[in-house]
This record gives structure tokens, sequence and C-alpha cells, in this order.
């Protein structure tokens, strides 16, 4: 009999084992793991029993199977719509069985929630519900599940909308929920939008948007949340419009965009720890705090600030009382009214270290505005604006300890760099390049009660407009500082300096200053403000080192130059020279005009070389070309020597490579140059240049291309100048509405040609360069090969786009680049000059008597192949 009643019992089991292992095939692994080791284990169990011959072991170990099996047997029920979901959720609290967890599986159905779920009271602890995407709506009527302390929920593949309450309008957790690859949508409370925490809640791979609340948008927390990999966008709360946090909260490797405070936290408000890791946080909104509120402890790491906007204080983050550490982060164009990244309120800390902050706006204190402590370490700030005083920093009877910060082209209305109100400052082994305010002083302001100190800081400006670079109203404690100015407009030979010194204190007493014009020696007893120099008479750039009396050592670099010649005047006495097979018969002229062809050195000023290329580029406007021949005087003489054009591009070619690695805005020609020019021809004058890193930003490829065009026009402009012409930026590189609005700005004009190969080679041969813009980059063309039928191709980024750095292609290789043709396409560039009826008429005579059109032969010459540094200038 007992035999009987175990085999029914084996039978039973089998049967149990086949219902559960008929579960969908939607199941998580999880759950079809512990199915097949509760299985394996049976069986093992059953087998070993059957080989005991004592009915009473058989009996006694079945009985402890079949307790096992009660304890740890997990299941899975497919569930039809959200009425069978509260069914059997109901059914699970009245078992008596303890199981490792329960779940559901949820088929398509209808899932309008009706009434709220609540978790808790029951044996089994866990509960996980698979969702699989189906939809639940509340109807604005409800909220879905509360979580009671010591339960578990996990939800998987969820999406929610319209759910309503007071705390917590999706979820309302005592207990611990961790929610996986769902979507929360529409929701609403007074206390967290879709979640109100006191428990531990895990977040992965989710997203939240359109929710609201009073007090945290998506959340509320009290207790614990770590959210990872997830998205919140569109949500808004008067305070914390995605987090309201009372707790600890980790945010990692999460998108955080447009949501919006309406008072404080765009994004979080902070009323005890919230950690920031490797995120990416934009376009969020509030009056205090765009990002952050903070009252407690925030920690931020590897994340990137970026267009966040704050009506009031903190375009990033607003600091009440509480700590903030920034770490490894990027802050760029951020706004506020005070503090475009950080407003660090009275009583309140901010430590700063490795973040990189560029183009941040604000009132006062483009990147900061502190009343409490702050510490800013190895860190960049570049181009950012403040409207009225501290382009960076406005301390305002706070302190800051600056160290190891580099600070770029920020501008202000006055301090582009730091204005201290009635504040302590301190600045170590920073450096300071270029940068502007309007008034009273170009760097730092110090208006305070205090002695700040600076040591061992370097200012540079390669543009000076003679402000003070530091103004004070107190005395300053310094310590081997230097400043490097290079003055902005050039002044021509025999006229005198007068410098305004770039260290000022406001006193009327009389100290005496030392300084040096070209190593000789000059005193003088003056204020404090300028001195004047006596007659510059060197041409060239002249170094003045002033010795402050305030332990300030300054380096002034003011170009001198000629003054420039009438261009092309001495042309204007004859009224044609001879030509015989388009070069100049030289057998007709008087011995005043030679062949720049003997085997030696030629030396050329730098008012010839203007000369040269101001003619050439006049006669690129009036005829689209350049005259076959050109010439030039040697220093102190008044021979013409007249050289053919593959000769003098070489010089055109070593002067833009000049002026390229230089780094130079404009034409700037060495002050002479000496050239041997035998055996060595040019056909094109355009020296290759590449996209510039330049202060940590490379510089796009619109204005390296058009640079390039420059060159072959004879109207140089630079990279960098064409950059800030364009309004050119790192991150949405260069318009082309804005390219052709600026370039004449620059002496050059772009139109619109069709996209055909005819187009091109029209405006080549009509003495055009070309601009072409694909998506997303710009090249240019510079030339047409008529024998080979290929065309010149400089890409500044090259190789890419299947185009390589310079390249003749066909015009088939043009088409079959990797991106369409964006906007235009392809634009051609000429010169535009205003030009008096005299200079039209001495670029007439020059271009007539020195050959007319020079076209380039047809071979393959690359603009940067063959001898490099052939020519040896003096500056």
């Amino acid at each position: 009999m007992k035999t009987k009643h175990f085999i029914i019992l084996i039978l039973i089991t089998i049967i149990t084992l086949l219902t559960l292992t008929s579960i969908n095939a939607t199941n998580t692994t999880d759950t079809q793991h512990n199915i097949q080791q509760n299985t394996t284990q049976i069986l093992k169990d059953t087998t070993k029993t059957l080989k005991t011959t004592t009915e009473q072991k058989i009996i006694k170990t079945n009985t402890k199977n079949i307790k096992k099996e009660k304890e740890t047997q997990n299941s899975t029920t497919n569930i039809k719509g959200y009425t069978q979901l509260t069914q059997q959720i109901n059914t699970i609290k009245k078992e008596n069985q303890t199981k490792n967890y329960e779940s559901v599986n949820l088929t398509h159905g209808n899932y309008n929630i009706t009434k709220p779920i609540n978790w808790g009271n029951t044996k089994t602890k866990t509960l996980k519900i698979y969702a699989n995407n189906n939809l639940f709506d509340a109807q604005n009527q409800t909220n879905f599940i509360t979580v009671k302390k010591g339960y578990t929920l996990e939800l998987y593949n969820f999406k929610i909308r319209y759910a309503k309450s007071t705390n917590g309008a999706v979820i309302n957790n005592q207990g611990t929920i961790n929610i996986y690859d769902s979507i929360f949508l529409n929701s609403s409370a007074i206390n967290g939008g879709v979640i109100y925490n006191t428990g531990t809640i895990k977040i992965l791979n989710s997203s939240f948007s359109n929710n609201n609340a009073t007090n945290g948008g998506v959340i509320y927390n009290t207790g614990t949340i770590n959210i990872t990999k997830s998205y919140f966008s569109y949500n808004s709360a008067k305070n914390g419009a995605v987090n309201y946090n009372n707790g600890t909260l980790n945010i990692t490797s999460t998108i955080l965009k447009y949501n919006k405070a309406y008072e404080n936290g765009g994004v979080n408000m902070n009323l005890q720890t919230l950690r920031i890791q490797s995120s990416d946080i934009y376009n969020n909104q509030a009056t205090r705090g765009a990002v952050n509120a903070n009252y407690k402890t925030l920690i931020i790491n590897k994340t990137t600030h970026k267009q966040n906007t704050a009506t009031k204080l903190g375009g990033c983050n607003y600091n009440n009382k509480g700590t903030i550490n920034i770490y490894d982060s990027t802050l760029n164009m951020n706004t506020a009214q005070n503090g475009g990244c950080n407003y660090n309120n009275k009583n309140a800390i901010i430590n700063i270290q490795k973040a990189k902050h560029q183009q941040n706006t604000a009132q006062r204190g483009a990147v900061n505005y502190n009343l409490g402590n702050m510490t800013i370490k190895g860190s960049n700030h570049t181009t950012n604006t403040a409207k009225a005083n501290g382009g960076v920093n406005y301390n305002d009877h706070g302190k800051i300890i600056i160290k190891n910060v580099k600070s770029i082209q920020n501008k202000a209305q006055r301090a582009a760099n730091t204005y201290n109100n009635n504040g302590y400052i301190q600045i170590n082994e920073s450096k300071f390049v270029d940068e502007k305010a309007q008034q009273d002083a170009d760097v730092i302001i110090n208006y305070a009660n205090t002695k700040s100190e600076l040591n061992q800081n370097t200012f540079i400006t390669t543009q000076h407009e003679n402000h003070h670079i530091i103004l004070t109203n107190t005395p300053l404690k310094l310590k081997n500082n230097q400043i490097q100015l290079t003055n902005k407009q050039k002044i021509t030979i025999n006229q005198t300096l007068t410098i305004k010194l770039p260290y000022h204190l406001q006193t009327t007493n009389k100290k005496q200053i030392n300084y040096t014009i070209n190593q000789k020696q000059y005193k003088t007893n003056t204020t404090t403000t300028t001195i004047t120099t006596p007659k510059l008479t060197q041409i060239g750039t002249t170094t003045i080192k002033i010795t402050h009396p305030n332990q300030i050592n300054i380096t002034i670099k003011q170009q001198v130059k000629y003054i420039e010649n009438d261009t092309g005047c001495e042309l204007a006495i004859i009224t044609k020279i001879p030509c015989k097979n388009g070069k100049p018969d030289l057998s007709k002229l008087d011995d005043t005009y030679k062949y720049a062809d003997e085997n030696r050195a030629y030396t050329i000023t730098s008012s010839e070389i203007l000369r040269v290329m101001k003619l050439d580029s006049y006669s690129q406007k009036i005829y689209g070309f350049v005259p076959k021949y050109t010439f030039f005087r040697e220093e102190s003489s008044n021979i013409k020597y007249i050289i053919s054009r593959e000769k003098w591009n070489v010089i055109a070619r070593a002067l833009n490579e000049y002026h390229v690695k230089k780094g130079f805005y404009a034409v700037n020609p060495p002050y002479k140059l000496v050239v041997n020019l035998t055996g060595k021809i040019r056909y094109y004058p355009v020296y290759y240049d590449s996209q510039e890193w330049i202060n940590g930003h490379q510089y796009t490829c619109g204005p390296t291309s058009m640079s390039m065009i420059s060159q072959a026009l004879n109207c140089y402009a630079s990279e960098r100048k064409l950059s800030g012409i364009y309004k050119t930026t790192s991150y949405d590189g260069t318009s082309e509405s804005d390219i052709i609005k600026y370039s004449p700005s620059v002496h050059m004009k772009l139109t619109n040609i069709e996209n055909t190969k005819t187009s091109l080679i029209n405006a080549l041969q009509s003495g055009s360069m070309i601009l072409w813009h694909i998506k997303g980059h710009y090249m240019c063309i510079i030339g047409y090969n008529l024998q080979a039928d290929k065309f010149l191709c400089l890409n500044p980024s090259g190789p890419s786009h299947n185009i390589n750095a310079v390249q003749w292609a066909t015009w088939t290789q043009i088409k079959n680049t990797d991106r369409a043709l964006k906007e235009n396409g392809f634009m051609k560039v000429t010169p535009t000059w205003t030009m008096t009826t005299q200079q039209i008429q001495y670029t007439q005579n020059y271009y007539n008597n020195m050959g007319g059109k020079y076209t380039t032969p047809c071979n393959f010459e690359y603009p940067n192949n063959g001898e490099d540094n052939i020519v040896k200038y003096t500056v």
C-alpha cells in the first residue's frame, strides 16, 4: 500500500513539473534556471530514494523533498489584462507557500488601471512583473502600486502613462524596487511625479518624460536610489524637475535634457547626498540652479553640462549652504543672470578640479558667482562672456583660490577674468591669454578691503588695446608675475608710443619706472599710469621691457612698420612696356629693368612684398588673373627685377607658409627676405593648411578652406581670424550663410554656381577659386588640369570623405564623396576691393605691362611638394 502511495506521489510530482515547464517562453532566464535546478534536484533525490530497500526511509526522504519544494518552488503565471493582474496578486497573497519570488507574465490585453495594487502582507516577498511593453493607463485617476517595507518589486519592460496621486503617481515604495527597460509618461503628483521612495530603488535603461509634480517631477526620495543608463526629458516641477532628493541618490551614464523647474533645480533639488557620474545634462531650465539646487552634498564627475539656463542664479548649479565637488567635467554654453555655471551662496563651498568651461554667459560671473568659499584647480576657461563684470569669476565678499588655471579670450564690460568685490582672491601659477574688457581693466579688478595675492602668473595679450591688465584700489601681494603684451595697432617709424601700464594704484605718488627699448635703458619719473617712449626707429618688432615698482615684469612687443608707398605709382610713368610672346621685352627698355634670373640671392623688403600682393589681388578683381610676370626692387636699389609668375610663386608660397606657421591673422610679411630662385618654380602659391588645434579647440573646415582660398587670391586671412568673423564654434561649425555674409569684410565674395563639371571648369578658368560644401564639411578647389581633366582639391581634415588632404581628383571622384552636397554645394570665390580711379589705372598698367593673363600649365605639382624653407627672412 505504501508503495502505491509513493508511486502516486511521484506521478503528481511529474505532472507538476510538466505544468511548470509549459510556462510561456517569455519567462526570464532566472525563472527557467530555478525550474531546471528544482527539477534536477527532485529527480536526483527520487532516484536515490528508489534504491533504498526500507519503506520507512522512502517515506522520510520523500516527505523531505515535498517540504523543500514547498519552500523554494517559484511560479510564473500568464496574465491577460489588468483585472487578471490584480486577481493574481490577491491570489499570491493568500498562498501559504514561501517562495523565492512570484512572477507574472503579461500578454496582450487591456491594462487600464482601475484600482491601485498594494504589494505586501505575503509569505513570498518578491514580485516580478514582466510587462512585455504592454501599456498601462491610469487615466489620471490613481497610482499603480505601493510596495511595503520588507517587500521587493521588479518591473521589466513596463510602460505606463497618466498616473496620478499625492505621493508617487506611479509607485510609492517603502521596500525595494528594481526597474529595467521601462517607460514612464505624463504622470503627476504633489511629491514624486512618478516615484515616491522611502526605501531602495535601482533603475536601469529606463525613460521618464512629461511627468510633473510640485516637488520632484519624476522622483521624490528620502531613501536610496541608483539610476544608470536612463533618460529624463521634459519633466517639470516647482522644485527638482527630475529629482527631489532628501536621501542618497546616484546618477550614472544618464541623459537629462529639457527639464524645467519653476523655482529651484531644473534637474535635481538636493537636500542630502547626490552623486552624478559620466552623464550628459543639457537644455534644462530653472529660476535658480538650472541643473542642481544643492543644500547638502553634491559630487559631479566626468559629466557634461550644456546650454542650461537659469533666469536668476546658477546656470548649472545653485549652492546654498552645501558643498559641491566638480571633477573632470565640461560646462559649456550655460546662462544665468548671475553665475553662468555656478552660484555659490554664503557659507557654501564649491571645489572645482580639471573642469572645462566654455562660452558661458551671465550679467556677472559668466562662470562663477561666489559669496562663499571656492577653489578652482587645473581647469580651463575659454570664451566666456559677462555683460557687466567678471568674464569668469565675480567674487562678492567671498573667498576664491585659483591655481594652475588657463583662461583664454574671456570677455566682460569690466574684468574679463575676475572681478573682486570686497572679498579675497588668491591666484597662483595660472595663465591668462587675450582676455578683453571694454573698460577699466582687461583681466582683474580688485576692489577689496583685504590684501589679495597674485603669485607666478602669466598675462599674455597679443592684441593689446592699451587697457590696464590689473586694476586695484588696495595693495596686492605680488610675486614673480609676468605680463607680455603685443600692441594691436602697428605704428609707423619715428613715432612715440604712450603705454598705459597694466597695473594701477589709485594714488598720486610718483615713482621711478625703469624700462628698456631694444636693450637700451631708460628711466622716468611718472605716475604709475602711463609712460611715453622715445621715438621708435627700428623696423619690425620693438621690444619694451618694464620693471614696475610693484614687482611685475612687463614685456611689450610693438610692431613698427614703414609708411606704405603708393601702390604701383612707379609704373604709371610708362604707358606701355613692349611685350614679345607675352614676355616684357627688355631690349626696348632702359637698364633699370632686369630679369631676376641670376644665380644669386635677392633681398626683398616687406614694402615690395605688400605692393606685389596688392597689385596681384587688384588684378584678380579686375581681370580674374594675375599677370604672367611681376617685379620687385631690392633694398636700396632702383632696379626693377622682372620675375616670371612660376618663380614669384616660390616666394608667395613661402610667405603663405610663414603666415600660417607664425599664426598671423592677416598679411604680415617679414621685414625682408632673401631667396635664390635658380632652378625653383611653383605653379600654385597655396600652402596647405590643416585644421589647427588652438587653445584646446580645433577650428572647423569652413574657415580653413576659405583661408587657403584667400592665399590663392592674395588677400590672406588666417583660419583663426575667419573663425571669429564667421562666428564659428567648435560644436556647430560654420554656417554657409555666415561665410557668404561676412567674407566681403576680408575682401572675398562668394557666388553660387551650378553643381556641374562645366560650371566648375568655367569658374576656375575665369580665375575664381571654389568653396565646396558637403554635409558637415567644407573643402576647396583651386585648380584644373585640362590635359588630365582633373581638379586640384584641398581637404582641411584629409584624408576624409574619400578626398585626400591634397588630391588631383576627377569629376567622378568629386561626385562620389561619402556625403551629399549641402545647400549651394559649389560657390566661386573672387576678390572684392573698393578701388580708386588711380588704383584702377595703376593696376591696368601693371597687368598689361607684365604680360597679361597667367594660366597654370598642365602638370601635377602639389602645393606642398618641392623644397621647403628655401626663403630666409628677417623679422
